[in-house]
């Protein structure tokens, strides 16, 4: 759902662009407000990515004491790729959202290539790599609290 919205936002903000001037040759207010739309959607997408990333991630760390690891890498793949669509997106001009994915894709891309029954201590490893980046508190830290704010047509 996050990944078909961030795909709807960029192409909305692509058809959008090529509307960036209205009559006279000047800046129309309506591409002034669909840019903030656009960067209002690119918000809305980031946070409920980073809300289903942090809870896949404590998921992850409560599953691996309980020893059951395998299931985990079908939506580390998943969120793997929406990291790498929001790295390529407008969301990640901010340098500490892109830190964050950056962390976060290192972390996806080695639960992804958990196999069954390996190595137990790969998985120890991942969480040892979590704990010295901080990533959860990071991310934990990212994600706003309350709803996320949402303007209405014709506010400023």
């Amino acid at each position: 759902a996050a990944a078909a919205l961030l795909l709807l936002g960029i192409g909305i903000g692509r058809w959008t662009a090529h509307q960036a001037t209205g009559v006279g040759g000047g800046p129309s207010l309506a591409s002034a407000d669909t840019a903030g739309n656009r960067d209002v959607l690119y918000q809305v997408a980031a946070t409920q990515y980073l809300s289903r990333t942090e809870t896949f991630l404590t998921g992850f760390r409560a599953d691996l004491r309980a020893g059951r690891v395998t299931r985990f890498t079908g939506q580390a793949r998943d969120l793997l790729t929406t990291t790498r669509l929001l790295l390529d997106s407008p969301a990640a001009d901010d340098p500490r959202m892109r830190a964050l994915l950056e962390d976060l894709e290192l972390v996806l891309v080695q639960i992804s290539q958990l196999e069954a029954g390996r190595d137990p201590r790969n998985a120890d490893l991942i969480t040892q790599d979590m704990d010295q980046r901080s990533v959860l508190p990071k991310l934990r830290s990212a994600i706003p609290a309350g709803p996320v704010p949402v303007r209405t047509q014709g506010a400023t």
